[in-house]
């Protein structure tokens, strides 16, 4: 209400639209699909200004779930690399501290990413690290950021949004045949990710009945 008196609902999406290539982090682009899920869930003429703009909401919306399978892949590699190096200096502190080691030949081949996430974790050890700096680094993804989004799953809330519209919705007016064919890809994919958090729930259910 307060960007529709101030005549700021169009400035305020531009904005935001225009700065989405550089929301890399699984929560940015989660947090961003789930706000425009809300948007398009709102009633019809609650934000006036942008009825004629619902074409644009969806394409930015689709571009976020495009992208998003390669931020979650993104974010397991760091997650990976985080363990790694956790292993790492668990075996560094059994040493002695007379022990010495060789240094290793820099890898010719190795990725920017590496050294970028090395330095990353350098500063994280050294107690200087803060959760946005991870831009200063080059990194496309924080794997130390976590928030209550983290066990929320886009694919579903957003297929919830879909199962509830009703046929007359202005979203489902304005999509065409592509657009209808990647929405029931992301209503698949949802009952997809639905089936495994069930599947997990029961057996950790299973685990805890038998160390009863």
């Amino acid at each position: 209400h307060l960007l529709e008196q101030s005549n700021a609902t169009a400035t305020f999406f531009y904005i935001w639209f225009k700065e989405l290539e550089s929301f890399s982090r699984v929560h940015d682009k989660k947090l961003s699909i789930l706000a425009l899920t809300a948007v398009l869930s709102l009633p019809a003429g609650a934000i006036p200004s942008l009825q004629g703009h619902i074409g644009t909401l969806l394409q930015n919306l689709m571009k976020l779930f495009q992208d998003y399978p390669a931020a979650l892949e993104t974010r397991q590699v760091y997650l990976k690399q985080m363990a790694g190096d956790d292993e790492d200096d668990d075996e560094e502190d059994e040493k002695t501290q007379s022990a010495s080691e060789e240094p290793k030949e820099e890898d010719g081949d190795a990725s920017d990413d590496d050294d970028d996430y090395a330095n990353f974790l350098s500063a994280k050890k050294s107690g200087g690290y803060d959760y946005d700096d991870f831009v200063d680094f080059g990194l496309e993804e924080d794997p130390y950021f976590e928030t209550p989004l983290d066990p929320v799953d886009p694919y579903i809330e957003f297929a919830r949004f879909l199962k509830a519209c009703p046929p007359d919705h202005v979203l489902l007016k304005a999509v065409n045949a592509e657009q209808h064919t990647f929405l029931q890809q992301i209503v698949v994919t949802a009952e997809t990710n639905e089936r495994k958090l069930i599947e997990e729930a029961q057996k950790q259910q299973e685990q805890q009945q038998q160390l009863r």
